[in-house]
């Protein structure tokens, strides 16, 4: 429409994650480390990366940058250029945490390659279509 980035991939992924798998999405913006919880009230983090064309983001693409706090697990969307999911991987924190400590470390705090979380994790969701 504009032809801008809205910026608006993180949001409209932690919203159509928490609907597809059943998640409460925390009330308050302000909740640090999480951004939902499941049924057995584990701490959710959603990342979300779109793809900017009709190809699938590349695993050496970031996702968003994670924050300091501890959660239980990672759910990282992978959506298509019209903001429907492709696929979704869930991974542990504690198998992300070195990595995660490590780019903080160095002064980064950025996010992880896709590959990275696929690495660790396991498909959890996948989209018949592309």
């Amino acid at each position: 429409m504009t032809g801008k980035k809205l910026d608006v991939t993180g949001q409209i992924g932690e919203i159509l994650v928490a609907s597809r798998f059943g998640l409460r999405l925390a009330q308050d913006p302000r909740v640090k480390g999480y951004d939902a919880l499941d049924s057995r009230g584990r701490r959710v983090e959603i990342k979300a990366r779109r793809s900017e064309s009709r190809s699938r983001p590349s695993d050496r693409a970031l996702t968003s940058r994670f924050s300091p706090h501890e959660f239980d697990y990672v759910l990282l969307a992978i959506l298509s250029h019209d903001y429907k999911i492709l696929e979704v991987i869930k991974a542990d924190y504690q198998s992300l945490k070195p990595m995660i400590l490590r780019k903080r470390r160095r002064g980064k705090p950025t996010g992880l390659p896709i590959g990275q979380v696929r690495k660790k994790g396991r498909v959890v969701h996948e989209s018949p279509q592309e």
